[in-house]
């Protein structure tokens, strides 16, 4: 009984810590001046003004589905398993990594939903200037997303084939998963290169299209690592059906080698909105 309360206070402390991150957003701070100083953006009012509604915008929608992806390990996890693991563990559902890196993918795919538009007079105006579609989703990230979600549904069909694994309705479920998230990461990338522009002064556009061009390489980058992290699920799951409860040995440290990978992937994702450049501070006018 001890244990349980102690588990119930630590509990509702969390879920009360998390619902105050959540409701409380976060200013861009000084990492508008870092993406202006990494993209060699103009360093004007306007530019600013941009650039810390985008960062901002974008960090509280990732951070939120973070936090409801971990709130809902949390309830998920000691509801149906009695516990909540970090990595690997009985399912995904109950996994903080998991669920915590989803969440924060899908709120950077909510994120790119929203453009900052400037107020303005009179009728709305955008250059006619073409873009090109592969600097804003290079080709190779695009090979990298069409191969995960391959290897992901792969195994998810072979799940469907008969044998005696009992994980293969779970293997089948994250390969559904990655291939529709995926999807809609890629379906995200073309609205944001078809998006109109409406910024009129010549360092707005720049700002604009170096905005286009992270938002876009973020989410595929993102999307990558979360499907190497459900890949990763997929193989615990066939080496714990192919054990069938017998000692699983070094195989059990294959599924480490995606996660990992996926996890890597996604610092770099977050590192393109948020890059660790020394910015020069902004000058405060007398």
């Amino acid at each position: 009984m001890i244990a349980l309360g102690f588990l119930l206070v630590v509990l509702v402390t969390t879920l009360a810590v998390l619902v105050f991150l959540v409701m409380s957003p976060v200013p861009a701070g000084p990492e508008v001046g870092g993406f202006i100083v990494a993209n060699h953006l103009g360093d004007d009012v306007d530019v600013r003004r941009a650039v810390a509604r985008y960062i901002g915008r974008t960090r509280n929608f990732a951070r939120r589905g973070m936090v409801l992806g971990l709130l809902a390990a949390l309830v998920l996890g000691v509801s149906w398993y009695q516990k909540v693991t970090v990595g690997f563990g009985v399912s995904p559902i109950g996994d903080l990594v998991t669920m915590g890196l989803g969440g924060w993918f899908i709120g950077l795919l909510l994120s790119a939903r929203y453009w900052p538009r400037p107020a303005a007079d009179g009728p709305r105006v955008a250059p006619l200037t073409p873009r090109d579609a592969d600097r804003y989703r290079s080709p190779a990230l695009g090979r990298a997303m069409a191969a995960v979600a391959g290897v992901s549904a792969v195994l998810g069909v072979a799940a469907l084939l008969p044998s005696e694994g009992t994980e293969r309705m779970a293997i089948a479920v994250l390969g559904v998963l990655v291939v529709a998230t995926l999807g809609w990461a890629a379906r995200t990338q073309g609205r944001i290169t078809r998006r109109p522009q409406p910024f009129v002064t010549a360092d707005l556009l720049v700002a604009d299209d170096a905005m286009r061009v992270t938002s876009a390489q973020a989410i595929g980058l993102a999307g990558v690592g979360f499907g190497l992290v459900a890949v990763g699920w997929q193989a615990a799951f066939v080496v714990r059906g192919l054990a069938d409860g017998a000692e699983v040995g070094w195989s059990a440290f294959l599924p480490v080698v995606p996660l990992l990978a996926g996890l890597a992937v996604a610092v770099r994702a977050r590192r393109l909105i948020h890059p660790r450049v020394h910015a020069v501070p902004h000058p405060v006018a007398a």
